[in-house]
């Protein structure tokens, strides 16, 4: 991503994923966002080949830039989950969902047989729980291999995180998810 042209009141927006885009099976996908932008620069990179989507960032507009992505116009969810997916890739083998997830809220907790997950923290805070550990993911990516169990939550503020999954032929199937017993409290 040609970084220099996402300039908002002289600081770089928030987070650019050089990791993901140097995928050879997603050449494609470039993703960053801004927290509170500045929509009239936000709106003149579409010249430049990108595009945009508003979000609600607890109360407060998040714009996501990005090039092959797919937003739904109904965002999904999934299974005991409090998360919400409103972004989507599925390149088969390697597949990318954009999550948010609101403060105080938590995932399903379960394992995947032959599926990676690798998170990419894009806004805000949360903290991945792996086979009984807690690993706060701010700014950060994280991978979680075949057979851990995990679960993701929020604290008091919500968090935007890009999920690269990886190793299953079905991309995004679900026949892959083998659900526990959750061990944090839904709220």
């Amino acid at each position: 991503m040609d970084i220099s042209i996402l300039k908002q009141g002289g600081r770089l927006i928030r987070r650019s994923l050089a990791s993901v885009n140097e995928s050879t099976l997603v050449k494609n996908l470039k993703i960053a966002t801004a927290l509170l932008p500045d929509w009239p620069i936000i709106r003149s990179l579409r010249q430049h080949g990108y595009f945009y989507q508003k979000l609600d960032f607890n109360g407060y507009p998040c714009c996501v830039i990005y090039q092959g992505l797919d937003f739904n116009s109904q965002p999904s969810s999934s299974k005991n989950s409090q998360a919400i997916y409103p972004a989507r890739l599925d390149n088969g083998v390697e597949s990318f969902l954009l999550q948010y997830l609101p403060p105080n809220s938590v995932t399903s907790r379960h394992h995947h047989k032959i599926t990676t997950e690798k998170f990419h923290n894009l806004e805000g805070n949360c903290v991945i729980e792996i086979n009984g550990t807690n690993y706060e993911l701010q700014g950060a990516t994280l991978q979680v291999n075949p057979g851990q169990i995990h679960q993701v939550h929020t604290r008091d503020k919500p968090a935007l995180t890009l999920i690269e999954m990886l190793g299953n032929p079905k991309g995004l199937d679900m026949d892959d998810h083998y659900y526990e017993p959750p061990l944090l409290k839904t709220v």
